[in-house]
């Protein structure tokens, strides 16, 4: 546990990446045990997390919806709170319009 705490504490984290951090050095099921203890405690919420990494990633680095919905997908589950977090090439337009 305190290593995954750890690890969520020096930035938002996904809970597949937490999974694959910790899952090299425990079981299966002590690692779920972990994801449902951080889960819990609101160390971990991947719909906030899709959201913040979005905000941070076109303060930071603007690029077009299609590179953005790759990234988030390889740090992310494709879920329907990932779908929502995502920008669409209708939003960019209207960004780059205003």
């Amino acid at each position: 546990m305190q290593m995954a705490l750890g690890y969520v504490s020096f930035k938002p984290r996904a809970i597949t990446e937490v999974r694959r951090r910790i899952g090299r050095d425990f079981t299966q099921p002590v690692v779920e045990c972990v994801l449902d203890s951080l889960t819990r405690y609101g160390y971990l919420d991947d719909a906030e997390y899709a959201m913040q990494w979005r905000r941070s990633r076109e303060k930071r680095k603007p690029r077009g919806a299609f590179l953005l919905r790759r990234e988030l997908r390889a740090t992310t589950p494709w879920t329907d709170w990932t779908k929502r977090a995502a920008p669409t090439e209708r939003a960019n337009e209207r960004r780059n319009a205003g």
